[in-house]
Parts: structure tokens; sequence; C-alpha cells
């Protein structure tokens, strides 16, 4: 995932949660590889503060093999670790995604990858665009602003369309959960489709679900 976000078609976008320790290059080394996995974002635990020390080590690694590392809402804990920049997360009501893109940009600098979700707003995410985000992301959300009429994964896949179809910079389809899904976003024209990494596989089963992830995304 380069500063500038241009990608030519449908590519993976990982996300990672902790969960009691900090990501190991042995358990992990499978998702160091650009070619399937440009971007890993990193989602620390609400109750526990990551190593930030050990996080550091695994982010210098992903990045020595041009894998872009994004923490997902702590802007401090991205500078601390030598991250590549943040994504913000959205919020029930969320009035402020705007306000809290410009202070992460403001204190991570104009080279930081910095994206956010939008979650139902075409205001929020054509606000980021104009701020100078280098991706907008829908997630299937549901709430006051939603439309009742269609299901959170159907307004996700409609919010997807629109801003792929009309703006250049790239879309990311969040909270994908499974192959086919993600196929459907592909068929959408989103550059990326956030998987999560399933927790608990060994390496060999990883690099197994990495490539089938792959596979589901990719025109190859």
């Amino acid at each position: 995932m380069a500063q500038n976000m241009m990608v030519a078609k449908t590519q993976l976008y990982l996300v990672l949660e902790l969960a009691g320790s900090e990501p190991t290059v042995e358990r992990y080394g499978a998702l160091f590889d650009p070619q399937i996995v440009p971007s890993l974002l990193i989602v620390p635990e609400h109750d526990r503060k990551p190593d930030a020390a050990a996080l550091q080590a695994f982010v210098a690694v992903a990045q020595h093999h041009d894998v872009a590392v994004l923490i997902a809402d702590d802007v401090e804990l991205a500078a601390e670790t030598g991250a590549d920049g943040v994504h913000l997360s959205a919020t029930s009501g969320d009035d402020l995604l705007i306000e809290r893109y410009r202070a992460a940009r403001e204190s991570l600098g104009a080279n930081a990858i910095i994206g956010g979700d939008a979650g139902f707003s075409r205001h929020d995410a054509m606000a980021l665009g104009e701020a100078g985000a280098n991706y907008v992301a829908f997630s299937p959300r549901t709430g006051p602003a939603a439309d009742q009429s269609i299901s959170p994964e159907d307004a996700q896949r409609d919010m997807v369309s629109w801003w792929a179809d009309i703006f250049e910079i790239p879309v990311v389809a969040l909270g994908v959960a499974d192959e086919q899904t993600a196929r459907s976003f592909a068929g959408l024209n989103a550059d990326f489709v956030a998987r999560k990494v399933p927790a608990g596989l060994s390496p060999a089963d990883l690099r197994d679900w990495l490539q089938s992830a792959h596979k589901a995304v990719s025109s190859d």
C-alpha cells in the first residue's frame, strides 16, 4: 500500500487483531508478501496497552518486505512503533471523523497513510476525500443514518460501488467475512477488501488461508 494508495486491481487489506500478545515474525511470516499483502492493519486490544518495542520490531520486518502497516485509531502508538499510518474506525453517531482525521494528519505528517471508515455516510466519505485521506472505507453498519429498507451488507455494497464509480481515491470494503463476499466486492471494483486474519492458525495453515483469500479477490 503505497502512500498514494493507487492500485490497479482489488487487493487484500488484512486486519490483525491483537489478543494477549504482540505478533511474531515466526508466526505471521506468511503475511510478509507485498504481492499478496500490500497492507496490514493492526488492531490493539481495548483494555491492554501493547508492548511498543515488540510491536515496533514486527512493524520493521513487515516494512522491510514492503508491507505497509497501519494501527487502528492510536496515533501515538503508530508514531512510537514507526508504523506507516493509522486507520480511523467509525463510531456510533460519529460527527467528528473529519476532525480526527485532521488531528492524525497534523500529528503524523503528510507522508503517513491515513484513511477512515465512513460507515454509511456519503458526507463523511466526501469530507475525508476532500481533506486528503489516502483511502475511504465503508463497513456494514446500522444506525439512524442508515437506509432501513435494505440490509447493512447491501447498503455497504451500494456505498462501495458508488465511490468506486465516481472517485479516484481508493475505497476499502471493511468487515468482509468470507470469500464469496470478497469476490462480490472485487466485482464492484473495490480497491481493497479487508479480511480479518483468523486466530490460532499455524504458519502453514495461515499460508494456505492467505493464498485462498488472495485468489478470491485477484484476477490472476
